[in-house]
């Protein structure tokens, strides 16, 4: 019924890396959209939140709440893309680039850490 998780635990200093998402403003100092995708690296905040879960046992609660967090975390991607997409559909073809990668990085990489911290909070507030 319950299942013994043997992967390693995160460390939170690997959370350290989401820093390298502030490295996406400086697509708009030089005018490079592709430096854009640096804000996916924001998704590396996650780690802190993955670190805190405990993942000895996973049970049906933490599956539910996994369920959970991975819809909203999702629905939060969706509305990124989807929101940069009908921005796009109104502007030039540079700038609409630059706002389709933004949007969509920053996407990516906000979902992974709201996923994380959703079951964090979660987990933490059955208790």
């Amino acid at each position: 019924m319950f299942e013994k998780r043997t992967g390693i635990k995160p460390k939170p200093c690997m959370g350290l890396m989401g820093f390298l998402g502030f490295a996406g403003f400086l697509g708009f100092i030089f005018k490079e959209h592709f430096i854009l995708v640096f804000f996916m690296f924001f998704g590396f905040f996650s780690f802190y939140w993955w670190s805190k879960i405990d993942y000895d046992i996973e049970d049906e609660r933490l599956i539910k709440n996994q369920k959970r967090a991975v819809s909203v975390a999702y629905n939060f991607l969706g509305s990124c893309v989807l929101l940069g997409m009908l921005v796009v559909g109104w502007l030039e073809k540079d700038l609409a680039l630059t706002i389709l990668l933004l949007f969509c990085s920053f996407g990516v990489g906000m979902s992974f850490n709201i996923e994380a911290y959703l079951i964090y909070k979660y987990e933490n507030e059955m208790d």
